[in-house]
């Protein structure tokens, strides 16, 4: 794979040198933390300071040049003000899902949940280098405003009523927000409209579906154990199956192209202290996914549990009060005010919502959570006092080898929801899902069963439902544990090998088929089911690279072998049926739709016969196979060959069209695409870049990549098919390939959707035609020799 020659030499600044003083008042954040900044051709921002406030401080001017109105947005957001300034009924995105929710539900949420009183005290006991981050942090956003100027800032935001400067309590709103990403937030409307028995007349003017969430089945398991769209693949090669001895690192992360967790490009450098490059989420003040001299890492959404809910029984006649081990407990009531502009006036809604021991109190009539006379469902979510990601984050980047990283790790059990993989110099690799998980085990479960129809949610959703009128159904406290209520390490999986790990957001089970587990919490995520297609493709890709069968030289792996065969884009759905698919071609040359129609297939098979399998932009066909799989992958009775685990990688497999109905259900799924296509316009044999692409003023940049639901190791989630094309908003974001040898460090990658959201700035799209063209550039590397352990 070729390196992208950069517009300008790939280290020359851009040459921003800002010193900083103390400007900036005490309640915007205000500190002395002098920081250079510079760029190189791509905009990652290249930061210096003597502090690790500086270089935090270098962090947030950077985002904020590039991000500004983002951020302010981002802020909005955190302290519940959209309704304030945009009206309550407008629609904001959910930040872990597709859908979107009215803008009083999200305040609702964000001031009751993520409560600024609550994060303040959170972080007023974090640790002294979280603390001094953040304010960092904090004064460089606000150097950015100062010295720009709110006539000169991005015109998207400029002389909007929501513009200000940021404060260290937005910044605990911010943190405590990514924490609960994959817990708390994944409930804003079920939280929003919890409303007792008789009091609807409380409740806000929402929309129905935001009053009364009918979530189904599906939208709930991936609130349970979070997939779509968060995702992505890591994957880490020791010194037994890499050219050199040495380590291979890929980390590709699959996340939004749009809002706050966008991935931001950096290296900071403290002396002494800190040096690392790669990637933080906006508002996050430190390198989430980077590397250093000697240590690479990158993260995947894992399988864990991350909360349980509990069931209350509630007092006859008195809906606010539960009981525990036969004792009455009053639920506390939190009044939520929320500014509302209505037709230019501003005036206010109050919403009355409810905490208890267990925790808030939500309803989701659709799963059967509902508040009655007799029942009421609290949540338990493990991150919600959780103030130990930036310290996480700090120690891993200061380890020079995976064992440090391990410790740091497990000491801290402070990352949030995602996995570890991470490979060192030494040539060892490491995959860790040392997170917050409920300390429950199947004995706890066993005897803490609720009522039948909340215990059911666990074989159907995938949500644990515990008893809560028993004060011994609450999560276990173990004194070796990080926090109380959480799984100790030793229960956690880690392991570190020296021929590969890997994850595409199944559980810890085939990180490595080789590895024989034991010991592990039933928190961490099921073992023994069917796989998601990335991890079956991931593991595929990994046992013909070693067996030497997948048309590249040799049988050990390489940087340059990894990106080809992660850009490739192969659809590993196709590999696993279009054969049996094709061959009902002869017998079959239409099919009749069930309102009679009849369809011609000739152009659609001649199409999928032709096509290269492939989800590249050159590729013809990709498009017509997308769609038939979309709906055939849920007919049922679908594969020849049924999963087994005992081959979890090959299984399941094949096409069952021996059965007349799953043929005839498959033939019609066909035809639905093509007659799709043909209302577009579109010839099923067109090229996929020519109708996936980002569109900017009249330019179009074609990408390449498939959906989840394909098998798409290069994984792009696009909005439904409209007006003839495919329009990107989630998948491969950053991709890192770190190469670690004895004596070096080889680093290239990109950012796909590039640094900025401000399309006048020359890091506005500047790397989408690098990542359309499947290339990559040299990532800026350490500056330091020196290695710093944690003290």
């Amino acid at each position: 794979m070729k390196i992208s020659q950069p517009r300008l030499a790939a280290l020359v600044s851009l040459s921003l040198v800002l010193v900083l003083g103390t400007s900036c008042n005490a309640s915007a954040g205000g500190t002395e933390a002098p920081f250079s900044l510079s760029r190189n051709a791509q905009g990652v921002a290249l930061i210096h300071a003597s502090t690790l406030t500086g270089a935090a401080a270098g962090l947030g001017f950077a985002y904020a040049q590039d991000n500004f109105c983002l951020l302010q947005d981002y802020l909005m957001t955190v302290n519940g003000e959209r309704s304030r300034h945009l009206g309550p009924d407008a629609r904001v995105p959910m930040q872990i899902d597709r859908a979107s929710t009215v803008n009083l539900a999200s305040d609702i949420f964000y001031r009751f949940y993520v409560d600024g009183a609550r994060a303040d005290q959170l972080y007023a006991g974090a640790d002294q280098s979280t603390r001094e981050l953040i304010a960092g942090y904090v004064s460089g956003v606000n150097r950015y405003l100062s010295q720009t100027g709110v006539n000169a800032i991005d015109p998207a935001c400029r002389g909007k009523s929501w513009v200000r400067p940021m404060t260290t309590a937005d910044m605990h709103k911010i943190l405590l927000d990514k924490t609960v990403l994959a817990s708390g937030a994944n409930f804003i409307e079920a939280f929003a409209g919890a409303t007792p028995p008789g009091a609807g007349a409380l409740a806000p003017a929402f929309s129905k579906s935001a009053a009364q969430p009918e979530l189904d089945l599906e939208h709930l398991r991936r609130a349970s154990r979070p997939e779509l769209p968060l995702a992505s693949n890591a994957w880490a090669f020791g010194r037994d199956t890499t050219l050199g001895r040495g380590s291979l690192l890929v980390g590709n992360p699959h996340f939004p192209w749009t809002g706050s967790n966008r991935f931001y490009q950096a290296r900071m450098t403290v002396p002494g202290v800190l040096d690392v490059s790669g990637v933080a989420l906006g508002g996050v003040p430190i390198i989430q996914i980077g590397f250093n001299k000697r240590l690479s890492w990158t993260h995947t959404v894992s399988a864990a549990r991350r909360f349980t809910f509990f069931e209350l029984d509630l007092k006859p006649g008195d809906p606010l009060t539960y009981y525990v081990d036969g004792a009455e407990q009053r639920m506390e009531a939190v009044d939520v005010n929320v500014p509302v502009l209505v037709n230019g006036a501003l005036g206010n809604v109050k919403r009355r919502l409810y905490r208890t021991a267990f925790g808030p109190v939500l309803v989701i009539p659709g799963a059967g959570l509902s508040w009655s006379s007799a029942h009421a469902y609290a949540f338990g979510d493990v991150n919600i006092g959780n103030n130990r990601i930036v310290r996480s984050w700090l120690d891993i980047g200061r380890a020079s080898t995976v064992r440090q990283a391990r410790d740091a790790l497990a000491r801290n059990i402070g990352i949030p929801w995602v996995n570890t993989v991470a490979a060192d110099s030494t040539g060892e690799v490491m995959y860790a899902d040392l997170t917050p998980m409920p300390n429950v085990d199947q004995a706890h479960i066993a005897r803490c069963l609720p009522s039948p129809g909340a215990a059911a949610l666990l074989r159907v959703a995938d949500l644990l439902v515990l008893r809560g009128s028993s004060s011994d159904c609450a999560w276990k406290h173990d004194s070796s544990a990080a926090a109380p209520g959480i799984v100790p390490a030793a229960q956690l999986p880690v392991a570190i090998r020296t021929d590969y790990v890997a994850n595409s957001n199944d559980s810890y089970w085939l990180a490595n088929p080789a590895i024989a587990w034991s010991g592990i919490t039933p928190m961490a995520g099921p073992v023994g089911v069917p796989q998601r297609l990335r991890t079956r493709a991931t593991l595929t890709m990994i046992e013909r690279r070693l067996a030497g069968s997948d048309g590249l030289p040799g049988r050990q792996f390489s940087a340059a072998h990894l990106q080809k065969l992660l850009f490739n884009s192969d659809n590993f759905a196709a590999n696993m049926v279009l054969d049996d698919l094709l061959a009902l071609r002869g017998s079959y040359q239409s099919v009749t739709m069930p309102d009679g129609t009849e369809v011609a297939l000739g152009e659609a098979w001649d199409a999928l016969s032709r096509w290269d399998r492939r989800s590249a932009t050159s590729s013809r066909g990709a498009h017509l196979f997308r769609e038939f799989w979309r709906s055939a992958r849920l007919i049922p009775n679908l594969h020849r060959i049924a999963f087994t685990p005992r081959d979890p990688i090959h299984t399941p497999a094949g096409l069952n069209t021996d059965d007349v109905a799953v043929r005839s259900a498959l033939l019609q799924a066909l035809g639905r695409a093509l007659t799709m296509f043909r209302a577009a316009g579109v010839p099923p044999n067109a090229q996929l870049g020519a109708m996936q692409y980002v569109l900017s003023g009249t330019r179009k940049f074609a990408v390449p990549g498939g959906e989840e639901f394909e098998g798409v190791l290069n994984k792009l989630e696009s909005r439904p098919f409209t007006d003839g094309h495919y329009q990107p908003y989630f998948g491969v974001s950053y991709v890192q390939f770190i190469s670690h040898h004895p004596h070096g460090l080889s680093a290239e990658g990109i950012l796909s959707y590039s640094q900025s959201t401000d399309p006048r700035s020359p890091y506005y799209l500047n790397q989408l035609p690098a990542f359309s063209r499947g290339e990559v550039f040299r990532l800026p590397e350490p500056e330091q020799r020196g290695l710093w352990l944690h003290k």
